[in-house]
């Protein structure tokens, strides 16, 4: 059993990061046409690992992000038409799920234009049916440029 550390996070900053990151993804997408944005919650930070005890801050941080991102943004977009999240259920614990960050973010209720869908499901299927149905999509990570499943288009 490794030792556990406990890393201190300047949340101040890391919202903003995580803010500048997912509004210029998005729209990068916008610009480019992208109709339908499929978004993952997976490796939300690199460096949000549990050994140093700050996975769960920004995991909620980049849910809260996304959310008010789309609150403030999406009357903007010419082209996006629907945000799907897409966050595969990877943990035992619900309280430490990515997937429940995101739920509970946007429990609050969405009443804007562009119709959001959260999903436990795997953003590459998801991505290919979406894009059989003739819609422009995306798949991509809203707050995490380095993730594991990339960015691209």
């Amino acid at each position: 059993m490794r030792k556990t550390h406990c890393g201190l996070l300047n949340e101040n900053r890391l919202y903003d990061d995580l803010s500048r990151v997912a509004r210029m993804l998005r729209r990068a997408c916008d610009h480019e046409g992208v109709q339908i944005v499929v978004e993952t919650g997976i490796e939300l930070g690199v460096f949000s690992d549990r050994q140093i005890g700050i996975n769960s801050m920004t995991h909620s941080l980049s849910a809260q992000v996304v959310k008010q991102l789309l609150e403030e943004d999406e009357s903007q977009y010419s082209n996006i038409i629907a945000i799907v999240f897409a966050i595969p259920i990877f943990e035992t614990a619900e309280s430490t799920s990515t997937y429940k960050y995101f739920v509970d973010a946007c429990e609050s209720g969405h009443h804007g234009p562009v119709p959001v869908l959260i999903v436990d499901q795997d953003m590459h299927h998801l991505t290919l049916a979406i894009v059989r149905q003739g819609f422009v999509v995306s798949e991509l990570n809203p707050t995490d440029p380095y993730a594991v499943g990339g960015d691209y288009w």
